[in-house]
């Protein structure tokens, strides 16, 4: 219900402008939010009943408000990278960079003092990031959206948490409530269009970043632009690491 509406002359031309009344505004939020939280309910059923036709026990599903408790102390680790459809540009010589990179970077860190934060997908350095973490011992957290498919996902993954409604409107949420306020730092390899928002957002945010410089993509790009944050292989980023 949109109330009585009229017609507003415009420089444009004439628009219809809606007689939304405070009660009909409040009706209709009340609306939105409803389906958002029965959307996202959805994802959580798809995803856990995806865990179990694989035989995994069903993941946990962190709220923002919970991730103090959920981190306890420990720091947050993003790894951020090529994906489904930038993977496939990174050469084999580079892709094997990544997977030397990350298999050196968790076997320096803790895993009683850092969690690998990841967007929970099963492909390129995600997937990587996933079976080493899980191998080694590491908390996973996956950060996914609300149209974050259940197929998606990796099985690796023992927690999730809904960020935002798409890919692109998930960076926010997962720099400046959690890497950022915990104390973390975030890795870039490769990427596409998504990644280069996600890193130029990091920059404007002051987030601790390292962007790796030879496997192609976004965090490549970024290197150039960002050379303080830029390394190559994993001796180049030891010394910097917290």
């Amino acid at each position: 219900h949109l109330g009585e509406g009229h017609l507003k002359n415009t420089r444009d031309g004439f628009i219809y402008q809606a007689g939304l009344g405070s009660d009909d505004a409040e009706e209709m939020a009340s609306d939105i939010n409803k389906e958002a939280r029965a959307g996202q309910k959805a994802v959580k059923a798809a995803i856990t009943q995806f865990f179990e036709s694989e035989h995994k026990s069903a993941p946990k599903f962190i709220e923002l408000e919970e991730m103090s408790s959920f981190l306890h102390g420990r720091r947050p680790v993003l790894i951020s990278g090529a994906s489904k459809k930038s993977w496939p540009n990174v050469t084999a010589a580079n892709q094997q960079l990544v997977e030397d990179t990350l298999e050196k970077l968790m076997a320096h860190l803790d895993p009683t003092k850092y969690v690998i934060v990841t967007g929970g997908t099963d492909f390129g350095v995600e997937k990587i990031a996933h079976q080493i973490a899980a191998r080694r011992g590491f908390d996973i957290l996956g950060t996914i959206t609300d149209n974050t498919g259940p197929q998606e996902v990796s099985t690796h993954i023992g927690n999730f948490s809904q960020l935002g409604i798409n890919w692109f409107g998930k960076s926010r949420p997962v720099l400046t409530e959690i890497v950022k306020p915990f104390n973390g730092i975030v890795l870039f390899q490769g990427g596409g269009a998504i990644l280069k928002e996600e890193i130029e957002l990091a920059a404007r945010l002051n987030v601790p970043m390292f962007l790796q410089r030879d496997p192609e993509g976004a965090a490549a790009e970024a290197a150039k632009q960002y050379p303080q944050h830029s390394f190559s292989s994993y001796q180049d980023l030891q010394d910097r690491l917290p």
